[in-house]
């Protein structure tokens, strides 16, 4: 929220449980949302499952980092849930493969916690196509259906009808830096694999979500994470994780924040009544053309993020203004709003000189310029 990169604290992860707990589209909290660093290992755990079971009342993932934190997990849900346990299903735990073609005692032995109670384990390959697998769709799908159904097996093998999902995590290597991608059409391709085989199986699926490597809430996270997400949903997937924060392939937990069409986040936005909708640039921020204080509108559809108390606006025709009255004050009939209140931020007009500067030119020769 403060525009830095850091590690993550306790308090974040709680910040993060009552975002998703807010948010009517997410129907999961979550599991490792974050990592706590500022607590010690073998101690964290304890505190984030608190945070899901307290501040908020939907599903969540609990710890697989070991099989006894598995079992802390089950005993603080029997806390809540008391006798329902074993008997439902509380609780659904990521199972990660190590890919290719193995899986660790670490998350066998969680698995094997939860399986023995009754809770459900999403097994799941976690594969970037050129590293961890061949780079084929056929090849990938072949062993992501390899090591789910071990998995899934191996559950079976504690508890008979233990609840599983099959899992897939799917992207590709940019094979010249060795780099994770993501939006491209190779995964696509899989997911639609997986889906198909997970109905064969008759088992639920994971897959995809919104990922991307970006490192802001820019252009290239939208056009990234939205190329993830169409698939996934036409995939037939049935629980969607990383569908919120992710960012830099998942290095970084953020939540969503208006930009500016530099990418930087807009930390001082006003909202006004409709139909105006004056905006406030924050610093940095393109610069101002004179000395004398300078209010632009918005020329074309403004950026908005989805997720946000917050519509987009539109000018119906270029409108500046500035204090010397050289230009025309706007008119409340010059904008017009789609649905208030709004939070946005304003798209620099293509057609500005952007070689103006304050000491060169003046309010007067801007006038010129738009006539």
């Amino acid at each position: 929220l403060d525009g830095n990169r850091r590690y993550a604290t306790i308090e974040d992860f709680r910040n993060f449980v009552k975002l998703a707990y807010m948010a009517p589209a997410m129907h999961h909290s979550g599991g490792t949302v974050c990592e706590p660093v500022d607590l010690p290992v073998n101690k964290r755990h304890f505190d984030m499952v608190a945070a899901h079971l307290r501040l908020s009342d939907k599903p969540f993932m609990g710890s697989v980092t070991a099989g006894e934190r598995a079992q802390d997990t089950v005993d603080m849900a029997k806390i809540v849930f008391g006798d329902r346990i074993p008997d439902e299903t509380v609780v659904m735990s990521l199972i990660n493969a190590s890919s290719p073609l193995t899986w660790d005692a670490t998350m066998l032995d969680a698995a094997e916690i939860y399986a023995a109670n009754n809770q459900a384990c999403i097994f799941t390959p976690f594969i970037l196509a050129g590293a961890m697998s061949p780079v084929t769709p056929a090849a990938v799908t072949a062993q992501i259906l390899a090591e789910a159904m071990v998995g899934m097996a191996a559950a079976q093998l504690v508890r008979p009808g233990a609840p599983v999902v099959f899992g897939a995590f799917v992207s590709t290597m940019d094979m010249q830096s060795g780099a994770p991608t993501f939006g491209t059409p190779e995964p696509a391709l899989i997911m639609s694999a997986v889906g198909e085989l997970a109905r064969r199986l008759d088992v639920p699926m994971r897959t995809g979500g919104q990922l991307t490597a970006a490192k802001t809430s820019d252009a290239q996270a939208a056009y990234e994470s939205a190329a993830v997400m169409g698939p996934t949903m036409a995939a037939g997937t049935n629980f969607v994780l990383h569908a919120a924060g992710w960012l830099e392939g998942g290095l970084i937990a953020s939540p969503v924040l208006p930009m500016s069409p530099s990418g930087r986040p807009l930390v001082s936005s006003r909202q006004v009544s409709p139909p105006s909708s004056d905006l406030w640039m924050p610093v940095p921020g393109p610069p101002s053309i004179t000395t004398a204080t300078l209010r632009r509108r918005c020329q074309v559809t403004a950026y908005t993020t989805s997720g946000l108390r917050g519509s987009m606006c539109t000018s119906l025709t270029p409108v500046y203004w500035s204090s010397s009255s050289v230009l025309p004050r706007p008119s409340p009939s010059t904008l017009r709003q789609l649905s208030p209140p709004s939070s946005v931020t304003w798209i620099r007009p293509s057609s500005l000189p952007t070689q103006i500067t304050p000491a060169s030119r003046g309010d007067s020769e801007i006038a010129k310029r738009f006539e």
